[in-house]
């Protein structure tokens, strides 16, 4: 229900402009609110409700980072709880960084200095941002996260190359002062990477729909060319990858969801954070192919500008890119079951 109520609600809203129409209207959906905690104005939900968000928003393409700020006001809600109402109703926006490094060294009473170079969407319009961060002064890995005001950065954030048209993209450079009690242990980045997995999932969907519904409209010969069993075995094929892509992303969430429901921890367990990389690592490929067949299989039109099936593929070769690519979450799983295997040979 609440993906068909967000879709209808997207479908709606004009794609056009700097975005605020739809960050309003899906503000008074109380989409934002989904993962903070009922105490601050949210609703108090899962990582699994906020997916059913996610993937809508990448079947539509929408030009607002939707999942950015669900995941920044999950975040806010415990660094700056005073904040997040303008969030919620919409009259701020939050997002959060998808690439780059940040890294939190400590000063003295009780302050900290956060210094990275950051890949971030919509920062010329975001009031806040959220960031995860290694800290030089604990050896404790984390994950930890933290908030930075952006109003004021001025000359420190800076255009980025775009590739998905819908989605600015900017460099911001940081050398802020933050307080140490600000930076907190906090699931932000594998709770970004889930997020993006059902975007992916969202928009590989929409290229399918697209596909499969040209494929019987479409005659040539006399047929339609749905009827061809060549290319109606590379629909099925993709059917499956996007079947497969609602499993990964919702056994991530579920896990995610299962774990914190259990023990009240906010960290994401050892099978959550596994969960999440294989979700992004196989979103991100699958949804590539989905994407490239749907191109091939419309034919001549589907290269075109004007028929769009390259505004779905740009969103997915944007997210397929950041918060790791496939080939990096790999590694790091390869990585964590090759030191697993060593600690059970007690090497």
């Amino acid at each position: 229900m609440l993906a068909t109520s967000v879709r209808g609600l997207l479908a709606r809203v004009p794609k056009s402009g700097d975005g605020a129409t739809i960050g309003t209207a899906l503000a008074e959906h109380g989409v934002f609110g989904l993962m903070a905690p009922d105490a601050a104005g949210g609703l108090g939900l899962g990582l699994t409700d906020a997916l059913a968000v996610a993937t809508e928003a990448g079947r539509m393409q929408t030009p607002f980072p939707v999942i950015e700020t669900i995941a920044a006001a999950s975040l806010l809600s415990r660094v700056r709880p005073d904040a997040v109402a303008e969030i919620l109703s919409g009259a701020a926006i939050a997002t959060c960084a998808t690439g780059g490094e940040a890294q939190i060294s400590a000063t003295a009473k009780g302050r900290a200095r956060l210094r990275g170079s950051l890949t971030v969407a919509f920062a010329d319009s975001a009031r806040w941002l959220a960031v995860p961060v290694r800290r030089s002064d604990r050896n404790d890995p984390g994950p930890w996260a933290t908030i930075v005001d952006l109003t004021g950065l001025g000359p420190s954030i800076s255009a980025a190359p775009e590739l998905d048209l819908t989605y600015p993209m900017y460099r911001v450079e940081l050398d802020y002062g933050v307080e140490a009690a600000d930076v907190i242990e906090h699931e932000l980045q594998p709770m970004l990477a889930v997020l993006a997995a059902a975007e992916l999932t969202g928009a590989a969907e929409h290229c399918l729909d697209a596909t499969v519904k040209y494929l019987k409209e479409r005659v040539q010969f006399g047929k339609v060319i749905g009827s061809n069993q060549a290319l109606r075995h590379v629909v099925a094929d993709d059917w499956v990858r996007v079947q497969g892509m609602h499993a990964a992303s919702e056994y991530a969430a579920a896990a995610f969801d299962a774990a914190r429901n259990t023990s009240g921890s906010r960290l994401p367990t050892e099978a959550f954070r596994h969960a999440a990389h294989v979700a992004k690592a196989y979103c991100s490929s699958a949804a590539r192919e989905v994407a490239e067949h749907a191109i091939q299989l419309h034919g001549g039109i589907g290269f075109t500008w004007e028929f769009g099936l390259h505004v779905p593929l740009r969103r997915i070769l944007r997210l397929g890119s950041s918060l790791g690519t496939s080939a990096d979450h790999l590694d790091t799983l390869a990585a964590e079951m090759l030191r697993r295997d060593k600690s059970n040979c007690g090497a």
